[in-house]
């Protein structure tokens, strides 16, 4: 990883300081995350955008202004967020940050019968551990501001799938924490909204074919005897869905009105997903899997 950013642009004129809007989005080198920093951005934010990677960094500097700096955040790693955290904290000065966007996060899934421990705790690692870890670094620089958090959650944040438990957990369990933050912070009038976005056309399905790839060449044979017909559904992951500006869009609309609801459903299929909440659990189970391609002993 090379050194951060020159960010002599964005530093706080300390001797005559003014009041800024800021904003923080984790996971913004593409998809969703992309999105919300390049809107943010041209609608006049101070943007701080977590990325991974050089070319990541290079890109964003590319397609955006000066209102716009990538900053190296690897949200497992704590001496990465600190550092955000301190060039943060020294750009902003007492105006502290306005808003931090929990967006970062990967995809897993697969029979749970078959799933790696290790890249488990790894997603867990990513999706959950991280997304407090700078949650709580930024607090803080949030509370200096009256600032806001929104979490990117996802339709599986109510409504588990077969295949996709191990993502669903990590997005039940942030579901989890952002009701309990939500209610910790009232005191201090600093709203933590809950965005669910419906599946959106992003790079993330071209990980989940990947991830598909890789599971059927590693299966063995008792697990391709057991569960060969789930492959079918990497048919399903092809670049689909919602175009991402439509959730950053949402995005700005919450931090820009005086009262936010505390949930947001973008898009279809959270609003068809949180509606199965709602019918009987053997009523929604036939839905299920008559929507799943066949496998198992009934599948010959």
């Amino acid at each position: 990883m090379s050194k951060p950013l020159d960010s002599a642009a964005f530093k706080a004129d300390s001797a005559n300081e003014k009041s800024f809007q800021s904003v923080l989005v984790t996971g913004a080198s593409s998809g969703i995350g992309l999105a919300i920093a390049l809107h943010m951005a041209k609608a006049g934010w101070r943007v701080y955008a977590g990325v991974r990677q050089d070319k990541d960094a290079e890109h964003l500097i590319r397609v955006s202004d000066e209102s716009l700096m990538p900053v190296f955040l690897d949200v497992t790693d704590s001496s990465a967020i600190d550092s955000v955290r301190a060039q943060i904290e020294h750009e902003t000065g007492n105006a502290g940050l306005t808003a931090l966007i929990n967006n970062a996060g990967v995809p897993l899934g697969g029979p749970l019968e078959f799933l790696e421990m290790q890249r488990f705790r790894q997603q867990l690692e990513i999706n959950v551990i991280g997304a407090m870890a700078v949650t709580q670094a930024f607090l803080p620089l949030l509370r200096k501001a009256r600032g806001r958090i929104i979490n990117i959650g996802s339709p599986y944040c109510r409504f588990s799938a077969p295949f996709y438990g191990p993502y669903a957990a990590t997005k039940h369990a942030m579901l989890a924490l952002n009701e309990a933050l939500r209610l910790e912070l009232r005191p201090w009038n600093m709203p933590v909204i809950w965005i669910e976005a419906s599946d959106v056309n992003t790079p993330i399905w071209g990980k989940v074919v990947k991830l598909m790839d890789e599971f059927e060449e590693g299966a063995s044979h008792q697990t391709k005897e057991l569960y060969g017909g789930v492959l079918a559904l990497r048919s399903r992951f092809a670049q689909h869905g919602m175009p991402p500006e439509r959730v950053a869009a949402v995005v700005e609309h919450v931090l820009q009105c005086r009262r936010p609801k505390s949930r947001y459903l973008v898009g279809w299929q959270a609003r068809g997903f949180s509606l199965l909440n709602y019918l009987p659990a053997a009523l929604r189970d036939r839905i299920i899997v008559a929507n799943l391609p066949k496998y198992g002993p009934d599948s010959k």
